[in-house]
């Protein structure tokens, strides 16, 4: 029998399991690049990294931090992270849909004839 050829252009690869973790407390001066090089430094690649000013203490940063998910206790261990960081799992929430909710105990204002 024939062999296919194989296949040119874009591909799928396979499927990586991540994790994606909250990280608190971060300089203010600190930017994604220096979250990425410290995770590299002790082993650990970021897959995808975004800081963001922290909505709860004023003046330091957040990020949004993706790794594989092999290495989920090693970012959860002692040691790995600076004094006063702070990493919990990501919580995402639902999506929710884009018709507005009636709050509960609401009547319906919509006027049907019967």
């Amino acid at each position: 029998g024939r062999t296919k050829p194989a296949p040119q252009g874009l591909r799928g690869d396979t499927k990586i399991k991540r994790k994606v973790f909250f990280v608190g407390g971060i300089h203010r001066d600190s930017t994604s690049e220096d979250l990425r090089e410290h995770c590299a430094e002790r082993g650990v690649a970021a897959t995808n990294c975004t800081v963001f000013p922290s909505t709860r203490m004023f003046g330091t940063l957040c990020a949004r931090l993706s790794i594989n998910a092999t290495h989920d206790k090693e970012v959860q261990s002692d040691g790995f992270w600076p004094a006063n960081i702070r990493i919990r799992e990501w919580e995402f929430t639902p999506k929710t849909s884009s018709r507005p909710r009636r709050p509960s105990g609401a009547e319906s204002t919509d006027q049907t004839d019967n």
